[in-house]
């Protein structure tokens, strides 16, 4: 979505918003340009219904919720006594333990009885959830909970009889050093909740309580959110519109945009919460801001440096006032006060470390902040230190400047002794001493970081890989991971062993960030990115082995051309560097086999890799490309199933070889539908598909019951449970492939559940929801069709957003688009289908890629629109408008042709027939 696009559909909600809900219709009639635009602003205003609650829950009390009545009243073991605060879901009262066990004073939390609907109480639960997995000493503790007698949640939590953080730090006028060490202090807590992935989202003074003993205290978890619950839904995009679930002066862009809250939402939040401790302002004075304006001040305008604000506002810090002279000048002597009011001579030493801190923590993109709480807590520590920190270029002058006034007493030292001893023996040796310490000190380093990233990669990701909704921690991880690397391969020099554990620790990166059909964070070009580096590394490396480790590096290279060929192939990038790594890929392993013949594991690998030429074959002539397989590939298979039947390497090149000629099948047989062979033609391919599919999930499940905890394995047979679905609806079994396609729909919300961030998971979602809607369409229960072709139109958007190289996704709507326009044109709206045609032409001259193969799918939408035209123009009583419509279909059918011949592609010729006898038909009716 352009930001053009943006401003006119937030502009338009926030007016509707306003409205009753019955004159919202009649307001969106009037003013909204187009069908789509309608449609967004209709899920923001129903997002905006379900989440409006949050806005300012106690703004109102009603009668029976007058806080004074409240007093004495017993809640669980606990009577209330007074009062707190009132926001967020419910009203905070002060109470004393009375069930004769123990005193102890307590807050407690009530939900407003106005307010107590399924949502709000949900997310009531969440948040005493969330506070019950809390256990740290800077976090407000939870007591108690349940529910009273008239039926409202409640939790009872620890009383902090303290004041926020800013109004502590003015009232004792901390200094400087005292505020830096209380802000870490709330670092280490917020860090704490990172680690059990926890988000706070509303991170400001008044949540931030400090005790009369100095001691930290969080509190207020209510729109705290367990990290990546949810990307890019209606929520989010609700909570930016309505402020109701941040506090607009702490707000970090992406919540402003309703983007993704993760991690780096909190550390921006900090960020503002140390510009105002250290300044008196915050970055952004909001105050009267419309939201446009809010919108346009946090994500578009860069703050004022700290140490500017301080002096344009003259806040006084302890140990940054100006200090008192013995005498007086006589210039200052006629005001006394001068200095104290010069608001430069009150700036304190913010300039230098402290701005690059703070602003750091305050950049607009979330991955140019700092990667972690505990990396922002962990600089502010290295300033106080006196150590250089990460924010600043590591220059070598700012690196002696530090180091100098952190060793002044050394350095003067130093500088005696080394004048002592210019130009004498000692001097030399003890340089010499020096240099070597030195030397192995920069050794232990370096292995020092070759272990980490290893340990980065491999050891730590793998133990979170596996815990739900981890993606976001699992990314800081890596990228921390690959700066490591990045430095590895730099100081590396010709050492093979460590050029080698840094490619594979590459290839490990890119199968986490954009791996094809499996689990990963949806980022293709990261993925290429991190395989053309590993494959580089693998080359030099090759070209260095010894004879015996050459078997090795060769593995290593079929393994890696392999993973950038699939990924390449997804992007539609470099074709030809897609055929050279495939063409490499088959040489290497033939003069492999030539050296070793009897190699079975080799044999498969080829057999495999020759999958990709059949493939080809299949896709532009049927028969020749079965002959293929048949010489080519089967044999192979058949060989290893007899003698390593159960081997890791015979499954996977049995399910890839049962997949692929599963899905050629069941296009041949759509092939002679659409050329009208009739269903009998047909039948036999959809049978065979049918087949090698329910073969497939035999293999499938067999791997996955051996394997139960290994995810991907759990995919791949889940979604061969989807296939079976799909081809019994294509082999004329329809109401028999419900179970299969429902029981694949529950499966996979069950895994995008496991982790949001999993765009595999999301694509799986869509095309499942897809499934089901032709299952519908079929069955000619249109509405539910047209449900299901939007949900799955829906997650196939989300994965574009997520990765823009994702172009199985693209093709994926582009096809969405056709088939909803068909599903239309079948329920006779012949004007909604062609919309829809028109929709598709458009998204797929904007969309698609300058391959060939795109330019048949382009041509496809044509097709279709010719196609839709001819039903209904024969089905038209009158001459004339059934010739209107005739010759509108050979005007598509027409483009369709030109845009396909134009292709050349291996398909084409097919692809060709389909249209001219279409055109030949209407040519027909015409005449």
């Amino acid at each position: 979505m352009t930001p053009e696009r943006w401003r006119e559909i937030k502009r338009i909600f926030d007016a509707a918003a306003d409205l009753a809900p019955r004159e919202q219709h009649v307001f969106l009639d009037s003013v909204c340009p187009d069908p789509t635009t309608r449609v967004e602003i209709e899920r923001m205003l129903a997002a905006d219904l379900d989440t409006a609650l949050d806005e300012s829950p106690l703004a109102a009390l009603a009668p029976d919720d007058d806080p004074a009545s409240l007093v004495g009243r017993r809640i669980g073991r606990y009577r209330i006594t007074g009062e707190i605060a009132r926001g967020g879901m419910g009203a905070v009262f002060s109470a004393v333990r009375d069930d004769g066990e123990f005193q102890q004073q307590a807050a407690v939390k009530l939900i407003k009885s106005g307010l107590h609907t399924e949502a709000i109480a949900r997310r009531f639960r969440h948040e005493r959830q969330i506070l019950a997995s809390l256990e740290h000493p800077n976090i407000a503790r939870l007591l108690d909970g349940g529910v009273t007698d008239d039926g409202l949640p409640f939790y009872v939590m620890e009383f902090v009889g303290g004041a926020p953080v800013d109004d502590y730090c003015r009232e004792r006028d901390l200094s400087l050093k005292d505020r830096l060490e209380l802000f870490r202090q709330i670092c280490g807590a917020v860090a704490y909740a990172h680690r059990r992935l926890i988000v706070h989202r509303d991170l400001k003074p008044s949540n931030i309580l400090v005790t009369p003993a100095g001691e930290v205290k969080l509190l207020d978890f209510g729109i705290a959110k367990v990290i990546s619950q949810t990307i890019g839904g209606a929520r989010p995009r609700g909570t930016a519109t309505q402020l109701g679930l941040m506090t607009p002066d702490y707000a970090s862009p992406e919540q402003f945009r309703g983007e993704q809250v993760t991690t780096a939402t909190d550390v921006y939040s900090l960020g503002v919460v140390l510009y105002e401790l250290l300044t008196g302002a915050r970055p952004y004075d909001l105050t009267g801001l419309r939201l446009d304006e809010m919108l346009r001040a946090v994500c578009e305008t860069g703050p004022p440096r700290p140490s500017q604000a301080i002096a344009d506002c003259g806040l006084r810090i302890a140990d940054s006032r100006p200090k008192k002279r013995r005498r007086a000048s006589p210039s200052s002597s006629s005001n006394p006060q001068s200095a104290i009011h010069n608001p430069q001579s009150k700036n304190p030493q913010l300039k230098g470390d402290l701005d690059n801190i703070i602003l750091k923590a305050l950049r607009k993109e979330p991955e140019n902040r700092y990667a972690s709480v505990e990396a922002l807590s962990e600089d502010i520590g290295r300033h106080l230190k006196g150590l250089p920190i990460v924010a600043r270029p590591a220059t070598f002058g700012y690196r002696a400047g530090k180091f100098v006034r952190r060793n002044r007493p050394a350095v003067l030292l130093a500088s005696l002794v080394l004048l002592t001893l210019v130009g004498g023996i000692s001097a030399t040796g003890w340089q010499a001493v020096r240099a070597e310490r030195e030397r192995k000190l920069a050794q232990k380093r370096f292995e020092q970081s070759r272990d980490l990233a290893n340990s980065l990669v491999f050891k730590y990701h793998d133990a979170i890989a596996n815990l739900p909704n981890s993606s976001p921690v699992r990314e800081l991880l890596l990228k921390d991971a690959s700066a490591y690397l990045d430095n590895l391969a730099r100081d590396a020099g010709g050492d093979l062993t460590l050029l080698r554990e840094v490619a594979l620790a590459r290839t490990k990166l890119g199968d986490i960030q954009g791996r094809p059909h499996g689990a990963s964070l949806g980022n293709t070009a990261g993925a290429i990115e991190n395989y053309e580096a590993a494959a580089a590394l693998f080359e030099t490396v090759a070209r260095g082995s010894t004879r015996a480790d050459r078997p090795r590096a060769t593995g290593d290279l079929l393994t890696i051309y392999q993973k950038l060929g699939s990924a390449l192939t997804r992007a539609k990038e470099r074709p030809e560097r897609r055929r050279e790594l495939l063409n490499q890929r088959i040489e290497m392993l033939g003069e492999l086999l030539r050296e070793q013949p009897g190699d079975l594991k080799l044999r498969i690998e080829l057999a495999d890799t020759h999958t990709s030429v059949g493939n080809r074959l299949l896709r532009a002539d049927f028969d020749e490309g079965h002959r293929y397989y048949q010489q080519n590939i089967l044999p192979t298979l058949a060989e290893a199933e007899r003698i390593a039947p159960d081997a890791g390497e015979t499954l996977a090149l049995k399910t890839n070889v049962l997949s692929k000629l599963g899905w050629h099948f069941a296009e041949q047989g759509r092939l002679l539908i659409e050329l009208e062979a009739g269903a009998d033609a047909a039948r036999p391919y959809f049978g065979r598909a049918l087949e090698l599919f329910q073969e497939t999930a035999k293999v499938y499940e067999r791997q996955y019951r051996r394997e139960p905890s290994n995810h991907i394995g759990e995919r791949r047979f889940k979604s061969s449970i989807c296939n079976i679905g799909i081809h019994l609806g294509d082999a004329g079994r329809v109401e028999e492939s419900y179970g299969y396609l429902k029981r694949c729909l529950d499966d996979n919300l069950t895994l995008a559940a496991f982790d949001a961030n999993d765009v595999q998971a999301v694509f799986d979602t869509g095309d499942a929801y897809n499934s089901l809607a032709v299952y519908h369409r079929r069955r000619q229960d249109f509405a539910r069709a047209f449900a299901h072709y939007e949900l799955s139109l829906a997650h196939m958007e989300r994965v574009i957003a997520a990765d823009a190289k994702h172009h199985e996704a693209i093709n994926y709507k582009l096809d969405l688009l056709t088939q909803i326009g068909n599903t239309h044109a079948e329920a006779l709206r012949l004007n909604v289908a062609q919309s829809f045609y028109e929709r598709a032409a458009e998204f797929a001259a904007r969309s698609l890629t300058a391959e060939p193969g795109d330019r048949v799918l382009a041509g496809a939408v044509r097709l279709n629109a010719g196609r839709a035209y001819a039903t209904f123009a024969g089905r038209e009583t009158s001459r004339e408008a059934a010739r209107a419509l005739w010759q509108k279909s050979c005007a598509e059918l027409r483009r369709a042709a030109d845009i396909t011949a134009a292709a050349r592609t291996e398909e084409t010729p097919k692809r060709l027939r389909v249209i001219e006898r279409q055109l030949a038909k209407c040519e027909r009716a015409l005449a």
